[in-house]
């Protein structure tokens, strides 16, 4: 679902693979902030033969929140990311391992860790 005025997720998924790491890390706070695509589409960059998209699938996982109306809860977005995101640590690719790694780190609340 997108919201504000915000690029189609067609054309901010191209740029998810962009070789300049600002172009990529702004396409990706876009998706995560303001889109929010459905966790398998995310989940899906995460297994691309691309290692930037990989990473990219990471930082959304670990940065899409929503707050309520009163501003009073944030959330992640995808709470369900904890057990890709440890599976992500085992990436070839050193960028995507530690992404996910920080990606993790903003999984610390009770409720997103697995039992």
């Amino acid at each position: 679902m997108e919201t504000k005025n915000t690029r189609p997720l067609s054309e901010l998924e191209l740029l998810l693979e962009n070789a300049d790491e600002d172009i990529r890390y702004k396409a990706a706070r876009e998706v995560a902030w303001d889109i929010k695509p459905p966790y398998e589409q995310v989940c899906e960059w995460g297994q691309s033969e691309n290692p930037l998209r990989r990473e990219m699938a990471a930082f959304i996982l670990g940065s899409s929140s929503w707050v309520d109306e009163a501003k009073t809860v944030t959330a992640l977005t995808y709470p369900q990311a904890v057990p890709f995101l440890l599976k992500m640590l085992n990436d070839m690719d050193e960028d995507v391992e530690q992404t996910a790694l920080e990606a993790l780190a903003n999984h610390k609340e009770p409720n997103t860790l697995p039992p």
